[in-house]
């Protein structure tokens, strides 16, 4: 069974960006606990989803009773109304700008 690191950089693998798993709470997962699945899917989510579409759709539907934040590139939370496509360029500026 995986860890929730392992998790979270797998989704970043698939996604392009990075998310940090938190119990419903909203409070951190520690990086060791072990998760009793792993990310499924082998193909991003549309563009055109929100963040809040997102997490209702691939995290909650995946991991019950966890929910995620999407991060930016400089590793802040985004608002749940921003579009993928948009998470997905702050990732590719920051790598542009290196």
């Amino acid at each position: 069974m995986p860890r929730t690191r392992y998790i979270e950089n797998r989704i970043k693998e698939v996604e392009g960006f990075c998310v940090l798993l938190t119990d419903m709470k909203g409070r951190n997962v520690r990086g060791d606990k072990v998760l009793p699945t792993t990310y499924p899917y082998k193909r991003k989510a549309k563009g055109s989803l929100t963040v809040q579409e997102f997490c209702k759709l691939r995290i909650l539907k995946t991991f019950p009773g966890y929910q995620a934040k999407v991060l930016d590139s400089n590793g802040n939370p985004v608002r749940g109304n921003l579009k993928l496509s948009t998470v997905r360029k702050s990732y590719t500026a920051a790598s542009i700008a290196a």
